[in-house]
């Protein structure tokens, strides 16, 4: 499939585009201030966490806070473990 895409000449030629399209566009919106993700960040902290909501109203109740009875080092230790045993 990707030798018949770089054989068609007018499909290459509009990918290029569009991915510089995508590029200039995203630089630009940048430029602009539109995508800070440390200000989003102290915007997003700077607001109270009111739980999952659907609709901004939070809905009590839903779910207890209760003691499962896993130590939680043992989850910690199995996910270390986990993450160790993944290839780099």
């Amino acid at each position: 499939m990707i030798k018949t895409f770089m054989r068609r000449p007018i499909l290459r030629g509009l990918a290029i585009a569009s991915l510089g399209v995508g590029v200039i566009g995203c630089y630009a919106f940048a430029q602009q201030g539109g995508f800070d993700p440390e200000r989003m960040k102290r915007e997003a902290l700077a607001q109270p966490f009111i739980g999952v909501t659907t609709d901004g109203t939070p809905q009590p109740g839903l779910y207890d806070i209760e003691s499962t009875g896993v130590p939680a080092a043992e989850v910690v230790a199995a996910a270390h473990n986990f993450f160790a045993s993944m290839p780099e």
